[in-house]
C-alpha cells in the first residue's frame, strides 16, 4: 500500500515474473493488514484504511477485505469496496519514537477449514470516543465475504484502561479459530509505558 492505494503484486509460474496491479485507490491511507489463501488458490486480505492523512476521526478506520484470484482479479466482495467495520482514532503511542498510527487501525484475516473467513479487527472501548482504550472484535463472514457478522469482543482484559492491541487469527479444521492480542493488563500502573 502507498497513501490510498491498494496494491497487489502476482507470480503465477512460482516467483519467475511478477505482476503488480493498482486494485484499490480508497480513503488517505492504506495498510495491508494480513491474509490467507482459501481452497480454491483465492487469496483474501484485510486493509486497515485512515480517512485522514492521521488516522484521526469518527469514525478513523474503516476495515475493508478483498479476494485476488490469478492471474489478477480483484474483487471487493461486501458492498463494492469491501468496508465491514469502523473504528475510531487510536490513543497516541506514549514514546516518541512510535508512528502517528502505531496503536491505531490493525486487523488480521484467516479462513477455516470450511471456508468461512475470520477478520479480528481493533476498537475503541467506546466506538463514539477518539482515544478510547483499544479493544479487538472478531467478525465473521459464511458466505464468500457477501455478509460479515460482528461476532463482539474476543479480548479478555479485566483492566478497563489496559490497551489490547496487534491482533493475530490462525484457523484450523471445522470452525476451530484462534486469536491472540497483546494487552497490558499487568502494568502497574497502567500507563502503557511499563
Amino acid at each position: 500500500s502507498q497513501a490510498g492505494n491498494h496494491f497487489m503484486t502476482i507470480s503465477a509460474d512460482g516467483g519467475a515474473t511478477w505482476q503488480q496491479q493498482n486494485v484499490l485507490k480508497a480513503d488517505t491511507v492504506a495498510f495491508a493488514e494480513g491474509g490467507a489463501i482459501d481452497a480454491t488458490g483465492s487469496a483474501w486480505f484485510v486493509w486497515a484504511d485512515c480517512q485522514s492523512s492521521n488516522c484521526t476521526g469518527v469514525p478513523a478506520v474503516g476495515y475493508r477485505v478483498s479476494r485476488t484470484t490469478p492471474p489478477g482479479i480483484t474483487t471487493w466482495p461486501s458492498g463494492g469496496t469491501g468496508v465491514i467495520a469502523t473504528s475510531v482514532q487510536g490513543p497516541d503511542c506514549p514514546f516518541k519514537t512510535c508512528g502517528f498510527a502505531f496503536f491505531g487501525p490493525q486487523a488480521d484475516l484467516t479462513i477455516d477449514g470450511s471456508g468461512w473467513l475470520y477478520v479480528a479487527w481493533q476498537q475503541g472501548t467506546d466506538p463514539t470516543v477518539r482515544r478510547s482504550p483499544p479493544v479487538i472484535r472478531r467478525s465473521r463472514s459464511t458466505d464468500g465475504g457477501a455478509r460479515w457478522t460482528d461476532l463482539g469482543r474476543v479480548d479478555d482484559k479485566p483492566v478497563p484502561d489496559a490497551y489490547a492491541l496487534f491482533p493475530t487469527i490462525v484457523a484450523g479444521s471445522g470452525h476451530a479459530v484462534w486469536f491472540t492480542w497483546y494487552d497490558d493488563r499487568n502494568g502497574s500502573p497502567v500507563d502503557h509505558l511499563n
